[in-house]
């Protein structure tokens, strides 16, 4: 292919059909768009808005009391808030205990594992059959070797079917079942966010002058139920639920009418297959005697609801320039009428030959010199030097277009 194929400059050239139908198309389409502009662009999208990210925190506070036995009986205990909020401090998450499990009084000596297994003579479990062994436990009680427990000494404990275990004793139950604190269902979570659009220097608090509830101030059942769950469901094994503030604000109408969408969800496993599900930890309380300065701990394992706060937002104020940037780059759609209507013209209109004859015309390189008679030398041919002082009347154009 030669290079002359392509040293060649595209220039635009405008020509006026007069063709009712293509009218009609184009100013369609136009109008369609100026209108999706105006309408959706600017209005509805807010597309003269500046946008800014918000930065927000949070402070949680629970109140209430449970209970646990009967003041007849003499075994009432009651539990607060400073027993079951644990931690009490956490960024953004708030764990509220509604059943345990504790195993008090524990002190580091000798006792027997509980831990039994599949295969107890793989040496992984605490269950020994010592006669099967004639007395030989080395094969599931090898000393030396740990379990989730303790350690392993080596023999069975009091000619139990337990190795016996250097380790915290008594061990935690594997068959107790926790009591489940009913009452927390009626204890109440304020949330306090701060939030600021840093771009905008604007800040707000959803506090206000009073508790609102559903806004900053919940109960442990709302928050379950908007989950779509029940108390009674969950309380015994936990649950984790998402809880999500999203403020997007029109900042033009104030900070103050900024409102969150709050929306709760629950994340973990719910299948009755899975092997884990709901929330749960444990935790310990050391002491000492005083009398003897043995020490001493307390085991936690508490089930509850555990809810991860999560905030964002975009906050959007007026500002000309954005404005500019809309407008320019959504009235330069307009340019889409003008594709569509020449595509159906060299396409799909009857003489559409001649149209295309007309919009599109090569211009060979013209000469630097003159010929003798004045005229142009254009491609091999010669034209004579247009005469530009010309009527505008229809037939001076015809004869303008033959001298050419």
């Amino acid at each position: 292919m030669p290079l002359s194929d392509w040293l060649y400059y595209n220039s635009v050239k405008l020509i006026r059909v007069e063709n009712p139908i293509l009218a009609i198309i184009y100013y369609l389409i136009a109008v369609g768009m100026i209108l999706y502009v105006i309408v959706f662009t600017v209005i509805v999208a807010k597309g003269y808005q500046a946008h800014d990210d918000l930065v927000a925190t949070t402070m949680l506070k629970v109140k209430g009391s449970a209970h646990l036995g009967d003041n007849s009986t003499g075994d009432l205990v009651v539990y607060d808030e400073y027993d079951l909020v644990i931690p009490p401090l956490q960024p953004d998450t708030l764990f509220i205990a509604t059943s345990f499990l504790t195993t008090p009084n524990q002190t580091r000596g000798i006792c027997p594992g509980n831990l039994p297994m599949p295969n107890p003579d793989d040496g992984s479990g605490e269950v020994c059959n010592c006669t099967k062994y004639n007395g030989d436990v080395t094969m599931c009680c090898q000393y030396g070797q740990h379990t989730e427990n303790g350690m392993k000494l080596g023999y069975c404990y009091e000619n139990s079917t337990y190795c016996a275990l250097a380790a915290w004793c008594p061990l935690e139950s594997q068959t107790a079942v926790p009591p489940v604190l009913q009452q927390v269902r009626n204890w109440t979570i304020f949330d306090r966010v701060d939030l600021r659009y840093p771009n905008f220097d604007l800040t707000k608090s959803n506090t206000g002058s009073q508790l609102v509830e559903g806004l900053n101030l919940f109960s442990v059942d709302q928050v379950i139920r908007f989950s779509g769950w029940q108390y009674e469901n969950v309380s015994a094994k936990g649950m984790i639920v998402l809880s999500t503030f999203q403020y997007n604000c029109d900042l033009d109408k104030g900070i103050d009418k900024c409102d969150p969408d709050i929306s709760w969800i629950r994340v973990d496993p719910t299948d009755p297959a899975a092997i884990s599900k709901g929330f749960n930890y444990r935790y310990t309380v050391q002491y000492r005697d005083p009398a003897t300065g043995l020490l001493y701990r307390d085991l936690w394992k508490v089930y509850g609801i555990n809810i991860v706060y999560q905030i964002y937002g975009i906050g959007g104020k007026f500002n000309i320039m954005v404005l500019t940037v809309t407008l320019g780059s959504g009235l330069a759609l307009i340019g889409i009428a003008t594709v569509i209507c020449d595509i159906i013209m060299q396409y799909f209109l009857p003489n559409k030959e001649s149209y295309v004859h007309e919009k599109y015309q090569k211009v060979a390189r013209f000469d630097q010199q003159h010929d003798s008679a004045g005229e142009y030398l254009v491609a091999g041919q010669s034209y004579s030097e247009p005469d530009y002082q010309v009527d505008q009347s229809i037939n001076n154009q015809q004869e303008l277009l033959e001298r050419r």
